[in-house]
């Protein structure tokens, strides 16, 4: 016969699998979605903060980002609607976070920060996070390459590089700032229609 100590573990140990559970289902959906949206190509309606927050629970599935890093998310709800393919821009966040999340690795305090509102006549995204900064020099080449992007994919595209093709159809601005402790990349996306 069960104590009423061992009855009650029992039921936290399977409210805890229901819990999990319901969490893997979750990113397992957040994936299915992430593999249809790439697929298709097709301009729709989207809302930004939901792709924001769909990239940050998909996340929640690396081990390093879950418990290392704390996370201070501020994402203004609803965003107005831009028109685009999602895909454009749930890899863009997702590079860029990637950048941050690494350059976090080896830095005492790990704090990732994203921001996203609407600002007149643009919606802003803020990445910033504590990591080790980005090199002056190479800062100014990744300025020139986000200012600047192909109009087709290279073999040897790199991240912000791919960032950038990716989100110049939606005329989007870059801004960076990096100092060891202290880096923020912003997107500015004005808020109109694409065509075509």
């Amino acid at each position: 016969m069960l104590s009423v100590e061992d009855l009650d573990r029992c039921l936290n140990d399977v409210k805890l699998i229901l819990e999990n559970s319901a969490k893997v289902s979750a990113i397992i959906k957040n994936a299915m979605r992430k593999t249809m949206s790439a697929e298709t190509h097709e301009r729709q309606p989207l809302r930004i903060d939901q792709l924001l927050h769909e990239e940050l629970d998909f996340l929640m599935a690396d081990m390093f980002f879950k418990h290392n890093v704390t996370k201070q998310i501020d994402i203004q709800e609803p965003l107005p609607v831009l028109e685009g393919v999602a895909h454009h821009f749930s890899h863009s966040f997702l590079e860029i976070i990637d950048n941050s999340l690494s350059a976090l690795q080896e830095t005492p305090e790990k704090k990732l920060t994203v921001r996203a509102y609407a600002d007149g006549p643009t919606i802003r995204i803020e990445i910033h996070d504590t990591g080790c900064g980005i090199d002056p020099e190479l800062q100014q080449t990744l300025r020139a390459q986000l200012q600047a992007p192909q109009p087709t994919a290279s073999p040897d595209e790199r991240g912000l590089q791919r960032v950038a093709r990716l989100l110049a159809p939606y005329r989007a601005r870059f801004e960076l700032s990096s100092t060891p402790g202290n880096t923020t990349m912003t997107i500015v996306l004005p808020l109109i229609t694409v065509s075509g």
